[in-house]
């Protein structure tokens, strides 16, 4: 359907959007090192103790477990730091937790 004027208003949609995600953008980035500083996160690196670990656990996994690096190199990272649980909302990593000796829980 052909509506007078509907290609400015789909222009100016658009460039509302890209600033309203690029304002919530910028308050989640404020959030999170806020969050830093109150101590509510731990940032640790990822050194070489991590990334073989992530290779052990991987050479070792059943066929069938589905993981992508990132979330193996985060659940690595969470058994050298000493935890015993993380916490996701992605059912893949929930379910590649308990390969790592980590009890996942839902977010």
């Amino acid at each position: 359907m052909n509506e007078p004027g509907s290609d400015a208003v789909r222009k100016l949609v658009r460039e509302r959007e890209g600033s309203l995600i690029e304002d919530l953008f910028q308050e989640a980035c404020a959030n999170f090192l806020k969050h830093i500083e109150i101590g509510a996160w731990s940032i640790l690196p990822v050194d070489n103790r991590v990334l073989q670990r992530v290779s052990r656990m991987l050479t070792l996994a059943p066929v069938p477990l589905y993981l992508r690096s990132g979330d193996a190199i985060h659940l690595a990272t969470a058994v050298e730091a000493g935890e015993l649980e993380v916490w996701a909302s992605d059912r893949h990593m929930l379910a590649a937790a308990s390969h790592f000796g980590l009890n996942g829980r839902s977010a």
